[in-house]
């Protein structure tokens, strides 16, 4: 019997806003109290924990020695960007493109693949204490007079 990954808590419920520090939280995950620092993408899950049969039937929790082998694929767009233990709970990705990036989590144990999470999306700014916007200057110092 094919066994995949039961992964309903990283799809349940996803989270971004200024509470949370800039963090995008899946399923319920609570963000760190660090700020995501410009010009990254900070995500946060809690570790899927359960198994189904193919007919998406739980068959129970994912065995202790098999925790750790749990890896969460972080797509961008159709691409995957970063492959992590599924056991950190938490990942920065530093210096993603600029502009809004969209991003999907499955995770894989053995043979299986869980479905995927739901699309969670962030504006990626410029690193800077501006975020790259140009600001006029305000003494006129540098304008002909």
């Amino acid at each position: 019997m094919k066994l995949t990954i039961s992964l309903v808590l990283l799809g349940l419920s996803v989270s971004a806003s200024a509470k949370d520090n800039g963090w995008l939280t899946f399923g319920g995950a609570v963000a760190p109290a660090t700020a995501c620092p410009v010009g990254a993408v900070c995500l946060a899950w809690i570790k899927p924990s359960g198994l189904v049969d193919k007919d998406g039937k739980d068959i129970g929790p994912i065995p202790a020695d098999k925790v750790p082998l749990v890896m969460c694929h972080i797509y961008r767009a159709s691409q995957e960007v970063w492959l992590v233990p599924c056991v950190n709970e938490q990942q920065i990705m530093p210096n993603q493109p600029r502009g809004t990036q969209c991003y999907v989590m499955t995770a894989s144990l053995d043979a299986g693949v869980s479905d995927p999470s739901n699309t969670r999306c962030k504006k990626v700014g410029f690193p800077g204490p501006t975020d790259g916007k140009i600001e006029a200057p305000t003494d006129g110092s540098i304008q002909p007079k």
